[in-house]
């Protein structure tokens, strides 16, 4: 039982309607959280010698030949400067015994795309291709993201196209990571079209058009033409049945009703939608998402319960916002700094100060923060 209990109200969801009424269990495990690992083995020696050693040829010198594979990637992952990392990626590909894998290659590719590196980043794409390392969906998932949350949201979907010329089909993290960034270029209809067609097995590319703020010939425009050429695929072979068939039957599934329906399995991707709808006004779909999503048997989380309450509050269902509440303590999901400086944001714009302080003394009473 929490240590904090808000008090209960009745969770019965009047005007927007919840399907709560179901017998999926929720459980903070698989929660997101923020990873706190302590590694074990040689790996804390060598992050300390990273971090106190600038030469990064010495400080891994005593290592040589003893990091396995796993190893390298943790050493790597671990690495929050841009420049660090790619000396560290380059030493590991100086030692004879290295194999380049595309694990490698995902991590500094996103690496280099949060620092905004587009140079350092074109140059590594290039070098994957030489090394023969074939791009998954892992890698385009990265690319999308790193690139919209670079500013260049148009330039992130176009790796889309580039999937498609290498008739890799987006997997659901994939999927979930476009329909984020459309969702954020506030591209509603588009996002949404998306989603349907990935449910059918479609990857209808011609309608993703997002405007940036950049100008037509800037400085960005020929970066994603200049990694097509670079990643260019070389044998039929590397591509799998499954994957290839997937794609050159685009078309003609547009054409096939008996089409399997795609169902997401993903938490993230339905909090995706929900969050989706609700920024587009449609608080019926939203409702039916949530509802979708248990059904599905896919488990809520912190992240599910905030969007769904925000979602409430911000149209004006206060009385459903706290119902939500409740039923995600009746779901073993404690709510966080979030959830309740999401009530008082909400209370404050309705102009309701007693409630408002209600759950500005609960957030204070729980060691919180609020934002001010």
């Amino acid at each position: 039982k929490p240590a904090h209990v808000f008090p209960r109200k009745s969770c019965a969801l009047q005007g927007f309607r919840l399907c709560c009424h179901t017998r999926t269990q929720f459980s903070e495990r698989g929660v997101s959280k923020a990873r706190k690992k302590r590694y074990g083995g040689c790996i804390p020696s060598v992050l300390r010698s990273l971090d106190v050693d600038s030469d990064v040829s010495n400080a891994l010198r005593p290592w040589v030949g003893k990091l396995s594979p796993k190893e390298q990637t943790v050493n790597l992952k671990e690495q929050h400067d841009w420049n660090t990392a790619l000396l560290v990626f380059r030493w590991f590909k100086s030692q004879e015994d290295y194999v380049a894998n595309v694990i490698h290659y995902n991590i500094v590719l996103r690496i280099l795309g949060r620092a905004q590196k587009w140079d350092q980043l074109r140059l590594c794409w290039i070098e994957m291709a030489a090394d023969e390392v074939l791009p998954t969906n892992n890698t385009y998932a990265t690319l999308i993201d790193v690139y919209a949350k670079g500013g260049l949201p148009k330039e992130g979907l176009e790796w889309l196209r580039h999937m498609k010329f290498r008739e890799i089909f987006p997997d659901e993290v994939t999927m979930n990571t476009a329909v984020h960034v459309l969702k954020e270029a506030g591209e509603f209809d588009q996002a949404e079209r998306f989603f349907k067609n990935w449910c059918v097995g479609k990857m209808d590319l011609d309608q993703l058009n997002i405007c940036t703020a950049d100008a037509e010939m800037g400085p960005k425009y020929f970066l994603s033409t200049e990694l097509f050429k670079a990643g260019r695929p070389r044998l039929s072979n590397h591509f799998n049945g499954r994957n290839s068939n997937k794609v050159s039957n685009l078309a003609d599934s547009s054409t096939d009703h008996m089409v399997a329906i795609r169902k997401p399995k993903l938490a993230a991707t339905y909090n995706t939608l929900i969050d989706l709808y609700g920024k587009a006004g449609r608080l019926k779909d939203a409702s039916n998402a949530f509802a979708e999503m248990l059904r599905c048997g896919v488990v809520p989380d912190k992240v599910t319960f905030n969007t769904m309450i925000y979602t409430c509050g911000s149209h004006g269902n206060m009385n459903e916002a706290e119902a939500l509440l409740c039923k995600m303590e009746e779901r073993g999901v404690s709510p966080d700094a979030t959830t309740l400086n999401t009530f008082i944001g909400l209370y404050a714009t309705a102009g309701d100060m007693d409630n408002m302080l209600k759950f500005y003394r609960k957030i204070n009473g729980m060691g919180l923060l609020p934002n001010v």
